[in-house]
């Protein structure tokens, strides 16, 4: 299977698919080689490793997605709907460039990342499960938790000698135990966390497309009520999950030290602090974040700052 998509430019193929890479040099899910993306994507019959290269520009972006090898069916639509979402291609992040371009703190870094956007996670679900990963540990230590999960309980595909993993499903995950999400060396409360939502989405008690039609507000309340379920892991899931911009992890403290660092305090900004600064965008404040956290995490070396 060979198709092609176009996404809505300006688009920088190059760090949109490198910006795990950027984030997390050890996802063992979001490959990038700088030249392809690959992931093994879950499909309704089984799973598709899917590689993206660009055969546009920046300004004339145009995405070539194959599949190299798959178990079970899979649909055209499937991959095309995999690929928007995982490199948001159909994010129109115009009007934030513009916003950010105009502030004297922020307008250098818009510059710089002109045609990069967040990548999103593959489900709502992924999102979730990964959010509470990361909860109050190392975000290198939560990715290596992370591969383990997709190792230890996602599907797995072999294709010209290297094994891909998907994400787990969750159905794969509620036919799991707290016990045995444990053993990927997480603690005891998040493995049942974890398992906790496994369960009710994939018995239909929590239906992600009803989550998704929410409100920001309603989002956040319906998330918080869930047993592991905090403010921070909402929100990251809301801009990870749902690439919504009007919400931002004000209390990540990696995002608290960059703000910090815009401010010139020399110490990480409160979580009302990074609100207030990032307030000031509005609906675009997650992707103010996301510049900033982009850039923290690439340090000065970051290519862009060197382009005209």
């Amino acid at each position: 299977m060979n198709l092609y998509l176009e996404p809505i430019p300006p688009y920088d193929f190059e760090r949109v698919a490198g910006t795990n890479r950027v984030f997390a040099p050890e996802d063992g899910i979001d490959l990038w080689d700088g030249n392809a993306y690959r992931r093994l994507i879950n499909t309704s019959g089984g799973c598709a490793l899917v590689a993206v290269e660009s055969v546009g520009s920046l300004e004339q972006p145009r995405l070539r997605a194959v599949v190299e090898g798959s178990e079970g069916s899979v649909t055209e639509a499937e991959v095309s709907g995999a690929v928007t979402r995982l490199l948001s291609t159909n994010v129109d992040l115009r009007s934030c460039q513009a916003r950010l371009s105009e502030d004297l703190l922020l307008g250098t870094v818009a510059r710089v990342y002109r045609g990069v956007r967040p990548s999103r996670t593959e489900s709502l679900f992924e999102a979730l499960a990964g959010g509470v990963l990361e909860q109050q540990i190392a975000l290198a230590v939560a990715v290596r938790l992370k591969n383990r999960l997709a190792q230890r309980f996602g599907r797995s595909l072999t294709v010209d000698g290297a094994m891909y993993h998907a994400f787990p499903t969750s159905a794969a995950l509620a036919a799991s135990s707290p016990v045995e999400i444990r053993a990927i060396g997480t603690s005891g409360r998040k493995a049942e966390y974890i398992h906790n939502v496994a369960c009710l989405v994939a018995s239909g008690q929590m239906d992600l497309d009803s989550l998704e039609r929410l409100d920001d507000a309603g989002f956040v309340a319906a998330l918080t009520a869930l047993r592991g379920i905090g403010l921070w892991t909402a929100e990251y899931a809301a801009l990870r999950g749902l690439g919504r911009y009007s919400c931002v992890p004000a209390g990540d403290l990696a995002l608290r030290r960059a703000v910090g660092a815009v401010l010139g305090g020399g110490q990480p900004a409160t979580e009302t602090q990074t609100r207030e600064f990032l307030g000031r965008f509005g609906d675009c404040r997650g992707y103010a974040a996301f510049c900033l956290l982009r850039l923290a995490f690439a340090g000065p070396g970051e290519e862009a700052l060197n382009s005209p």
